[in-house]
């Protein structure tokens, strides 16, 4: 969800001027809730990799938390103006979770499983 956006003060991480403060609640739930695998371009990456890194220590003190960093990372993402496009299949990490790959990973014929 837009977690991110609810639990950090994002002005004091990212200043008062960050666009991250503009993205819509549609675009925060839809765009920002990632977590690894990432694609993006080898730019892109650098440029949220960079702000990521900046903003982690601060996101922790404000939410100590295990999804801290993955906090950081979205408001890096919303500060650059760079969304996300979320896909859940490729994700495999518990059988009881139904939008994650299984149905994906399940449907490759056994002589092509590697």
């Amino acid at each position: 969800g837009d977690q991110p956006f609810k639990r950090i003060d994002i002005e004091a991480i990212a200043g008062k001027d960050s666009p991250a403060l503009t993205v819509s609640k549609e675009s925060r739930i839809k765009n920002y809730p990632v977590g690894p695998p990432y694609i993006a371009t080898a730019r892109d990456m650098y440029a949220i990799a960079t702000k990521w890194c900046e903003y982690v220590p601060e996101v922790h003190k404000q939410y100590p938390e295990l999804l801290a960093e993955m906090f950081a990372f979205s408001i890096a993402a919303a500060h650059l103006k760079l969304p996300h496009v979320v896909m859940d299949h490729l994700m495999v990490s518990y059988p009881g979770i139904n939008s994650e790959g299984f149905e994906f990973v399940t449907s490759i014929p056994d002589g092509e499983v590697c």
